[in-house]
């Protein structure tokens, strides 16, 4: 049996999620101007609104946490204001985090 080679790996999985999205201004600006705090230990590097969009995201669009990096990654690009992305392991912990804050997204095929 071959090794797999993860790293390799990981990346073809995030680049699979590419897709174009509209995000509103007042959205981009918050998550723009977030600074982190922190009450104790390591301060949270990325809003909570961003986490939540790209969970919203994830859901609808039905992505692995890797695609919505990808996916993620493709449309913080196309804004062409540079700024990081969470990766798909802190989008995944955040989202253990915020599990209980975030509203019940229904069918929204009906």
């Amino acid at each position: 049996m071959a090794k797999r080679n993860w790293s390799k790996y990981n990346r073809e999985l995030v680049s699979r999620g590419t897709l174009q999205f509209l995000i509103s201004k007042e959205a981009i600006k918050d998550i723009q101007t977030f600074r982190p705090r922190s009450i104790g230990g390591r301060p949270k590097k990325f809003p909570d609104l961003l986490i939540e969009i790209l969970l919203t995201v994830k859901i609808h669009y039905t992505l692995s946490y890797r695609s919505l990096e990808g996916f993620s990654s493709s449309v913080f690009t196309s804004l062409k204001k540079s700024f990081q992305t969470p990766s798909y392991s802190t989008i995944c912990k955040r989202a253990k985090e915020l599990l209980t804050q975030l509203p019940l997204l229904t069918d929204l095929t009906h």
